[in-house]
């Protein structure tokens, strides 16, 4: 019967424990983020944003807008927005007043796959994976997720070892 009362509390606290280490890791993945070693042309700051958009800091004062209504979303400017609808695919989309559509997609790491034009009066698509799209695309995210990321703040209990050990293997 002892024994029986000693488990009960160790269960609880070690399920505790676990439900405490998830939520750092979720709630401070900006931050670690920012701080995983990863290959060149990933991008895990993109992918963990999107991903915990709803847990993360946000600055006060921007030009960013958020929804959460089935998908991550990062608005900027009302001018075009970034959202993780179809996971593992992002894309990041602006509406052009000459008809036409622009967007960006990038894969599961953050890698920039196509920047695919659409008229939307035609519907003729062109696609481009120049290293100019690539580049084109980067400054767009970054617009949107730099002011995120710079209000992440350091973790009381910094767990970046088990961040690395859990998601570094993804981005070499």
């Amino acid at each position: 019967m002892s024994k029986k009362w000693f488990a009960i509390p160790v269960i609880l606290l070690a399920l505790w424990g676990c439900y405490t280490v998830s939520f750092n890791l979720v709630r401070h993945s900006g931050y670690y983020a920012q701080h995983l070693p990863h290959k060149k042309g990933t991008n895990p700051e993109l992918i963990f944003t999107l991903k915990h958009l709803y847990y993360l800091e946000k600055p006060d004062h921007s030009n960013l807008r958020y929804d959460y209504d089935g998908s991550n979303t990062i608005i900027v400017n009302e001018e075009y927005f970034i959202d993780n609808h179809q996971d593992p695919k992002i894309l990041l989309s602006r509406a052009n007043s000459n008809s036409t559509s622009t967007s960006y997609q990038f894969d599961n790491k953050g890698q920039f796959i196509t920047k695919r034009i659409i008229n939307r009066t035609t519907s003729k698509s062109q696609h481009s994976e120049s290293s100019e799209s690539k580049e084109e695309a980067m400054a767009y995210v970054e617009r949107a997720i730099r002011p995120i990321l710079d209000v992440q703040p350091k973790p009381k209990h910094n767990l970046q070892w088990l961040f690395n050990l859990i998601y570094q293997r993804k981005f070499q």
